[in-house]
Parts: structure tokens; C-alpha cells; sequence
């Protein structure tokens, strides 16, 4: 290792790089991913709206099956539009891994804990908020996978996150608890597949129950 001339003389550049490093030891594991040059899947069909969506949800579907299915079971946690990739092939492939966790164990696949840190707000089923009313933990389900690969089909047909109407946190967040679910585009998607069919579909994976949730085979 070579320093950097000058840098390594500053207090504060050598105290910031201890602590990073002393964080760094606390991983018991490490994921490095490829570079996707097509971004996220909803950048990609924002700039490619005529690409085949339903083709995109199947290899949704088929990663979260891979991972529902392992023994033991990994629950992937966090699951939106921002954290699928469109790899080269324009193939979905499910990335940023960092909430996810077996399904038995308290500690996320990387090694930290979950602890309240369930997912993204709009996507989260309503059983991950019990934590905030009872102070206990709340930790992502098979369950809550689907309530928010539900979340990820809106996405993907309409370009717009869910309770996108919402502006404010605490509103979206209590509109879930309530059992308030993502309400359905006015715009006419059917072209893009969402009919009634696919949405029925979709308000399933929203059941206020975990229980009544479809599984994703």
C-alpha cells in the first residue's frame, strides 16, 4: 500500500480511514455485482416503453422463486423498481441484496441486522409497521416479498412508484397500516398489460393478511 503524499498526514483524512476500515472488518461477507450499463428497470423503460413488461416480470418472478425456494429460504426484503437491473441480455435480475436474510435467521445475508430497517416506504406490506405501534421488530417475510413484488408490477406498468398521489411520508405510511391499498392508474395500460386480469392479481398480493397472499410459484 503507498500513500498519498499529503493525505496521509491529515488527522482527519487517517481518523475517517481507520473508521472505515475498522467498519469494513464488521462484514462477514461481501457482494460485488457487474456494472449494468441499462440501469434500473424502470430507467430502461423509460427510455424503452415498448419493451416486453410481462417478459421483464417473469424473470422477476423467477428470481424471487430461486430465492423463495432455497434451503433454507431467503427473503429478499427491500424489492422495488430501483434495486432490478436489466442486464445486456435485457434479462431483470434482482440486485442490492442488502436487506435481505434467511428466512429463520435475524441477521440480514451480509451479516447486519435488519432491525427496523425493513424496505422502502410505499412497498412495504402493513405487518412491517408493527413494530412502530407494539416497539417491537419487524422483520421482511416471504410474505411481505410479494405484498411488494405486487408494488413492483405497478412500476413496471405505469412508470410510477405506488401511492404516488401521497407527498408525504407519514401519510403513505398510515394510509398502509389502515389497509389502504396502491390505487389503479386512470391512464389506459392495457397495452402495456395491466388489465384487470393482472390487477386482481395484483390486490391480492396487497391482502392486508399475509396469509391470503398468493406465493409466487
Amino acid at each position: 500500500m503507498k500513500p498519498l503524499s499529503g493525505a496521509y498526514s491529515d488527522t482527519q483524512i487517517y481518523c475517517s480511514f481507520m473508521a472505515s476500515s475498522e467498519a469494513t472488518n464488521n462484514l462477514t461477507d461481501c457482494l460485488i455485482s457487474p456494472w449494468m450499463d441499462a440501469g434500473n428497470v424502470i430507467d430502461y423503460l423509460a427510455k424503452n416503453p415498448d419493451s416486453d413488461r410481462f417478459a421483464l416480470l417473469g424473470d422477476v418472478i423467477s428470481g424471487l422463486a430461486y430465492l423463495h425456494d432455497f434451503q433454507p429460504a431467503i427473503v429478499r426484503g427491500d424489492l422495488k423498481g430501483a434495486n432490478i437491473f436489466v442486464t445486456p441480455t435485457l434479462t431483470a435480475c434482482l440486485g442490492d441484496f442488502g436487506l435481505s436474510r434467511f428466512r429463520d435467521s435475524q441477521e440480514s445475508t451480509l451479516g447486519a441486522t435488519t432491525g427496523n430497517t425493513t424496505g422502502t416506504l410505499g412497498w412495504q406490506a402493513p405487518e412491517l409497521f408493527d413494530s412502530l405501534v407494539d416497539g417491537g421488530t419487524s422483520r421482511p417475510t416471504r410474505e411481505s416479498d410479494i405484498y411488494s413484488f405486487g408494488c413492483v408490477c405497478l412500476e413496471l406498468m405505469s412508470g410510477k412508484p405506488p401511492f404516488a398521489e401521497i407527498r408525504r411520508d407519514g401519510t403513505v405510511m398510515k394510509a398502509i397500516m389502515n389497509g389502504q391499498t396502491p390505487r389503479r392508474p386512470v391512464e389506459d395500460l392495457v397495452k402495456y398489460g395491466l388489465d384487470d386480469k393482472l390487477w386482481a392479481v395484483m390486490e391480492k398480493c396487497w391482502s392486508h393478511e399475509p396469509i391470503q397472499r398468493p406465493e409466487i410459484e
